[in-house]
């Protein structure tokens, strides 16, 4: 997704979670950030620039760089070995995607879906590992709620306070939903 977007929409004032994009994006991907500054009003540019110089700021950049290897995106190849995925999974789950927002449109689309396909495998072990970790009878207290859930599927009873039956449906509304050729009918 194009950073601008994220911009486009914006209440008066920045929030904490858009500050945070545009910071990364001013240190990550000027390209970006260039683009969503321009979409922004006086008064918003004013409070990133306020933004930028406060302690937060800073403390967010050494978070950032201490948990994040440095990557030069001008250099990678199409095709990312192992490690390059690794790191690229990293920075799309580092601090709620916020790197992420900033960084992915330096990637080309299939190397979007390589990571997207790395992290959703991850997970994906994360669950098998999660799994194993549980006990026999909780492993099996597991299996038995979703036997339980495939086998009795939930019933929908319609809207709450709406009726249930055709002839609740007749004598709340005075018509059938069907028309008139559904009023005789008698449920069963």
């Amino acid at each position: 997704m194009e950073i601008k977007y994220l911009f486009t929409d914006l209440e008066e004032k920045l929030d904490d979670h858009d500050l945070e994009v545009l910071l990364h994006a001013y240190d990550l991907n000027i390209i970006a950030f260039e683009e969503a500054i321009t979409l922004l009003t006086q008064k918003q540019k004013e409070q990133f620039k306020q933004f930028e110089k406060t302690e937060e700021a800073s403390t967010i950049r050494t978070l950032r760089d201490k948990n994040l290897p440095p990557i030069d995106f001008d250099t990678l190849p199409e095709d990312l070995d192992s490690d390059m995925l690794d790191i690229l999974v990293s920075y799309s789950n580092y601090n709620h995607g916020r790197v992420w927002d900033a960084i992915s449109e330096l990637l080309t689309e299939y190397q979007r879906g390589h990571v997207t396909g790395r992290r959703h495998k991850n997970l994906d072990k994360q669950k098998e590992e999660k799994m194993a970790a549980l006990s026999h009878e909780e492993r099996q207290r597991y299996k038995d709620a979703r036997e339980y859930q495939k086998n009795n599927p939930t019933e929908f009873y319609g809207n709450m306070f709406e009726p249930k039956t055709l002839q609740e449906y007749i004598d709340k509304y005075g018509s059938s939903p069907g028309g008139p050729k559904y009023e005789n009918k008698k449920e069963k």
